[in-house]
């Protein structure tokens, strides 16, 4: 197969032989130890050992299975990393918590490290005859990939699994592959590729061939007379496709998230199992998007100490950017923490803090709620589990499921111990009694809820970076209020200024509500419709944007759903908002920060001028010093006032909150430290039983204290009053 002759290719050239060993300027100083598997691994760890600080490393390719093989040592000479670009397969080793394995042929045991994503995505013209066709039909499946591809014919792919309903409209002539062979509507012209040379070993060629190609022989079709052209860079390939709007090629993860022009370029979304998936930061490292996956280093456990120095340059931002120059892409900030956590690095969490905070054994928590409140859950619960024997589940679903479960509204689904939410309870969900909230019908009213804030976010404002909406703000600044709800609003121009709305925040209006274009913000900005995008409303977030931008929607203000042609494209998923953004230029989307600062590689941020009439961009300081005004709010869990559940739940809570700075690594704003101490109050109060009332926070024990006071009272006044009418019929 071609990967195959890739990876050996490869390694002669990156090691010169396969056992070459590795002696790097030590930054501050470590342990040789040596490193086998997969070649994509390899180039990673290459990268990382150049600048690394270790002292000598063996460092040899050979494949995935190989890597398992020799971390588990029942392969050649045992290592004490073995790379991999999938998971241990169930017969080499077993694991509970899907990090900690167990080797089957041997008494070995590994920790899992995830280290990178690879992966690819395929491009064509934006504006071209390609780009009319693959989004007609929704985007490529693999098969028509390969397809457009391969060098094999359409007989020969059939005998190795290739599904010919892929080409429905196919004209049986092998020596043509024309856009009209995928769809009857699509043009009669023949497809063109473009692909990277062979010699540059490029990461996304070899990732390409081992994920599309399936026979040993296979590989891509240079002999297409006219259609082939081979590149010598990434900027090569993006010209080819500018200038040939039938043509289509594909990039690495790195080139897509990172350099990738998307102003001349349209990522083509993968449809598998009839789903249409789009590239985005957030499908790759969800591993929803079927063209990219996760790559490991599985550390023997007794080399762990001599690789940490290792692993900490590696998740550094010079390692990271190494990572990136191999045309990989690095795992989040906050996964980060959890790997240096698992490896029990200097930088990681202390095993002993985690352990001190554990609740009973064999725990179990259920998490659901806002998206928005998801990524700290997620942090906490993946740090927390890794010192104690509490089972975490976390789920999303939007606010008004986090209400609902935490209330046993079972039309919501089970209930769960702790509600995410991303705005205040309503009226119709719970009454309120100071930070305790009654559950009302249809969720089960016996239950009760604590409201417990855990971080601040800045509802962020977001365009594709460098397209038409973007050029538009740079021009403008940024965007007030009143600018923002005219984009947003169902109200007509006319009905706006009746609310106080202020026309003159549109320099060029063209009086016709119907539109909405940039152009009507300023002259300089193009004369193209703006596309609005938001969470849908079982979200947090749409309700806070809702409430704070279109002020009369007590009285039926809200998302102009029915603009035409341009209609209000809406999702209970950030990951679909942030591949529309990528898809539309003139798109305008409205995202919690984390989401932003987990893609803001691709995304623009828009400043919104707060109270003091400035333009302010949501950063970490700016939303936490209070400058990003009026779009900065609070995030809750909503914790069951159960005892039995606050056995678990509130030693968890103690814990995140006690670590401010797995909020930082989420992107969010840790809460101040006051309101900590307040919190950590509330979880005390809660699993003592300590009902609270009101605000002024009176406890069961007050109660019965004043209650027993009053009786004490009253006994005494009777008794007082017997005494005195006793003494008055004795005189």
């Amino acid at each position: 197969m071609l990967a195959t002759k890739f990876t050996a290719l490869f390694a002669v050239l990156l090691f010169s032989v396969m056992d070459l060993v590795f002696a790097s300027d030590c930054l501050v100083g470590g342990e040789g130890f040596a490193i086998a598997g997969a070649s994509t691994v390899a180039r990673l760890a290459s990268a990382w050992i150049g600048a690394s600080s270790c002292d000598t490393i063996v460092l040899e390719a050979g494949g995935s299975t190989s890597g398992a093989a020799r971390v588990c040592g029942t392969k050649e000479t045992a290592v004490d990393i073995g790379g991999m670009s999938r998971p241990f397969n169930l017969g080499e080793a077993s694991t509970e918590d899907q990090w900690n394995f167990n080797c089957e042929r041997s008494l070995r045991s590994v920790i899992q490290v995830e280290v990178a994503y690879e992966g690819i995505s395929a491009a064509v013209n934006i504006d071209g005859i390609a780009a009319e066709c693959v989004f007609g039909i929704g985007g490529l499946s693999i098969d028509q990939l390969r397809w457009m591809f391969s060098n094999l014919l359409e007989g020969e792919l059939l005998a190795t699994g290739w599904d010919p309903r892929s080409v429905p409209n196919s004209d049986n002539d092998p020596s043509t592959h024309l856009w009209s062979e995928l769809d009857s509507n699509c043009p009669d012209t023949e497809i063109l590729i473009g692909v990277l040379d062979e010699e540059l070993l490029s990461g996304s060629y070899a990732f390409f061939s081992d994920i599309i190609f399936r026979d040993n022989e296979e590989t891509f079709d240079i002999g297409r007379p006219g259609a082939f052209f081979n590149a010598t860079d990434e900027s090569d390939l993006v010209e080819f496709i500018w200038e040939n709007d039938a043509a289509i090629s594909f990039f690495g993860l790195a080139y897509i998230l990172g350099e990738l022009d998307q102003e001349s370029v349209s990522l083509v979304p993968v449809i598998e199992d009839e789903e249409v998936i789009k590239p985005s930061a957030i499908s790759f490292e969800g591993n929803s998007y079927p063209l990219a996956r996760r790559l490991f280093m599985n550390v023997y456990r007794e080399s762990v100490e001599k690789v940490s120095a290792f692993f900490e340059f590696g998740f550094s931002s010079e390692g990271d950017k190494l990572l990136k120059s191999t045309g990989l892409w690095p795992i989040d900030e906050w996964k980060k923490t959890l790997m240096k956590t698992r490896l029990q690095t200097p930088q990681g969490i202390p095993m002993e803090e985690i352990e001190e905070a554990c609740g009973p054994t064999d725990g179990f928590i259920a998490i659901a709620g806002s998206s928005t409140v998801f990524p700290v859950a997620q942090v906490w619960s993946e740090i927390y589990q890794v010192g104690c024997d509490t089972k975490i589940s976390v789920q999303g679903g939007g606010s008004s499921n986090g209400a609902g479960r935490v209330c046993g509204n079972l039309n919501r689904g089970s209930p769960v111990d702790i509600g995410g939410m991303s705005r205040e309870w309503k009226t119709k969900e719970a009454k309120r009694d100071g930070f305790l909230y009654s559950c009302l019908e249809p969720g089960d009213p016996s239950r009760s809820a604590i409201q417990i804030d855990v971080a601040i976010d800045g509802l962020t404002v977001a365009v594709q970076e460098g397209g038409a909406a973007w050029r538009c703000i740079q021009v403008l600044g940024g965007l007030t209020i009143d600018q923002l709800r005219w984009i947003y609003s169902s109200y007509n121009d006319l009905k706006l200024e009746e609310l106080g709305w202020d026309p003159t925040s549109l320099k060029n209006s063209d009086r016709n509500s119907q539109t909405h274009l940039l152009s009507e913000l300023d002259p300089r900005c193009e004369r193209i419709e703006i596309r609005i995008a938001g969470a849908d409303d079982q979200s947090g977030t749409y309700e806070y944007f809702l409430e704070t931008i279109l002020a009369d929607h007590d009285n039926g203000e809200t998302f102009d759903t029915a603009r035409p042609g341009f209609g209000y494209e809406n999702s209970d998923n950030d990951e679909a908002l942030v591949a529309y953004l990528q898809e539309f230029g003139e798109a305008i989307s409205y995202f919690g920060y984390s989401y932003y600062y987990a893609n803001q590689d691709a995304l623009a941020a828009i400043p919104i001028q707060n109270d003091s009439g400035a333009y302010i961009l949501p950063t970490q300081e700016t939303i936490g010093g209070g400058q990003y005004t009026p779009l900065a709010r609070r995030i809750f869990m909503n914790v069951l006032n159960n005892e039995s559940s606050l056995k678990d739940t509130v030693p968890f809570l103690k814990f995140g909150l006690s670590r401010p700075d797995l909020v930082d690594v989420t992107g969010y704003v840790p809460l101040p430290e006051p309101d900590i101490q307040i919190m950590f109050s509330r979880l005390d109060k809660a699993q003592n039983s300590e009902i609270l009332l009101e605000d002024d926070r009176l406890s069961t024990g007050a109660i019965v204290g004043l209650a027993m006071g009053s009786f004490c009272g009253l006994l005494c006044l009777v008794w007082t009053g017997y005494f005195c009418m006793n003494m008055r019929q004795k005189k």
